[in-house]
């Protein structure tokens, strides 16, 4: 039957309405929902060398890591992740501890039993140093001074000094006086001596210091201050341990933080090893069926849940079969429908 132009262009457009209706239905949501679960398990049944090309992902893992996509994109994404991130941490009132699943803070106090736990030249490197000895001096001067002054029964309040305060009254004012002089020139020249001495003595003191760290380390005492403080860690609020909005220190260590990472992954020596690495897996896994491959890893459950998935990304499907340009697109196919049928015999194929 031959239908006029209008009838023609009525019948178009009532069928491009039912596709724009039909594609975003709860009908259409239901059949995402059962394609999607039928794609995922027809995915892991394919083999991995039919679904990678080494070339085509390594370059799209290049296009998403490059400097300017880090600059553009991954730098201020991540950025605002760790803003919004920190916000909810301000507000967390709960410690640290009750975000421990069952059964990891004992996993925790296991490691921290472990031995050689902290690596030795860490320590050394952490105590041998120019800071530490400036402040082992200075304790150790400290200490050596209070020591004198109260233990040296020349000057130490219970020695000489008393026995000349019981004898002034008989007229021996004036030694007192002589005595206090000669304290004063022996102070004088004793702050001298014991920083002469601590200049080479503090430098041995950390060593002994480290070297007792280190042999005493694995001891209960040690393992008892390590678990301590992570005790100390875990007992302490999120929001405690988060930094306050507009702290300039963290917020550097977030700049210090993305740049390293970001410096990471854009560089060309790391774009070389992702690619040694996507061969390598291809290799090792080509004749396997994703699925295979994916349980010889240890991986025994579905990484994801199709339903979930499914519902997850209906909401995208909708707006992009919604849009301007997937309308276009349905349009120009019916369109294009019409047309060939309006002249039947002059195209071939689909």
């Amino acid at each position: 039957m031959q239908l006029d132009a209008s009838a023609l262009e009525e019948l178009k457009a009532r069928q491009i309405a039912f596709l724009h209706g039909r594609l975003v239905s709860p009908k259409a949501e239901a059949e995402w929902r059962e394609n999607v679960r039928g794609a995922v398990d027809a995915i892991l049944a394919t083999r991995v060398g039919a679904l990678f090309d080494v070339d085509a992902v390594a370059r799209a893992l290049d296009a998403a890591l490059s400097a300017d996509a880090a600059r553009r994109g991954l730098r201020p994404g991540w950025a605002s992740v760790i803003a919004i991130a920190e916000s909810r941490m301000r507000e967390n009132e709960a410690t640290v501890g009750e975000h421990l699943p069952a059964g990891t803070r004992a996993k925790i106090d296991a490691l921290l039993e472990e031995p050689g736990l902290v690596p030795e030249r860490l320590l050394r490197e952490a105590l041998e140093n120019d800071a530490a000895e400036e402040v082992m001096r200075d304790v150790l001067y400290d200490a050596l001074t209070e020591f004198s002054q109260k233990v040296n029964p020349f000057f130490a309040e219970w020695g000489l000094p008393s026995l000349l305060k019981k004898l002034s009254p008989f007229g021996l004012g004036a030694m007192g006086k002589a005595f206090d002089s000669v304290r004063a020139e022996f102070d004088r020249r004793l702050e001298p001596e014991i920083r002469k001495f601590l200049k080479g003595f503090s430098r041995r003191a950390l060593r002994q210091f480290a070297d007792f760290t280190i042999q005493k380390g694995d001891e209960p005492e040690f393992v008892a201050i390590r678990k301590r403080l992570a005790a100390f860690v875990l007992e302490r609020r999120v929001s405690e341990l988060t930094p306050r909005a507009g702290d300039r220190r963290a917020a550097l260590a977030q700049e210090i933080a993305l740049d390293v990472t970001l410096h990471l992954v854009t560089r060309a020596e790391e774009s070389r090893e992702r690619r040694r690495t996507l061969e390598m897996l291809l290799a090792v896994h080509a004749r396997q069926t994703l699925g295979e491959a994916i349980a010889s890893y240890g991986v025994t459950g579905p990484l994801l849940d199709a339903d979930a998935l499914a519902a997850a990304t209906w909401p995208v499907v909708v707006a992009a079969l919604t849009s301007d340009v997937a309308r276009g697109f349905i349009a120009r196919v019916i369109e294009e429908f019409f047309a060939r049928e309006a002249t039947p015999g002059e195209h071939e194929g689909p």
